[in-house]
């Protein structure tokens, strides 16, 4: 059975957060500890892997990613091609509602790239890192 822990306000921590996992090895029952990311905003993060077909992909994001991401602040977007020859994948476009991705080499025009979207939370443009006690 699984606990939860609601939190209806912001959570300050000074040591790590992190998930306990256990597995089984070679020696016997061990867990793995997975220690959260930490960044100088408050981030949305999407991921996965897409198709490109005749050198365009069109990757249409998921409605929550746009209910929970600033269009006031910049959307990076990274890209990793999976292909044995030379590609030139390059973002051509992107909001918080879908990334365009073109490539612009001689390679081949269909091959598959993981990629990830990164936004800033809607409602927290401003925060502050450096705050005072």
């Amino acid at each position: 059975m699984q606990n939860t822990l609601n939190v209806n306000s912001d959570l300050q921590v000074t040591g790590t957060k992190n998930f306990v996992q256990a597995v089984d090895t070679t020696a016997g029952t061990k867990n793995v500890h997975y220690t959260s990311i930490e960044a100088g905003e408050v981030r949305t993060e999407h991921t996965g892997v897409a198709e490109m077909e005749d050198g365009h992909a069109l990757i249409e994001l998921p409605e929550h990613f746009d209910m929970v991401t600033s269009d006031e602040e910049p959307i990076a977007v990274q890209v990793t091609a999976h292909a044995e020859e030379r590609v030139h994948p390059q973002v051509v476009e992107k909001s918080t509602r879908f990334v365009s991705v073109e490539d612009f080499g001689d390679g081949p025009a269909d091959y598959s790239f993981s990629y990830t979207v990164k936004g800033v939370r809607a409602g927290y443009e401003d925060e502050e890192v450096v705050r005072d006690q």
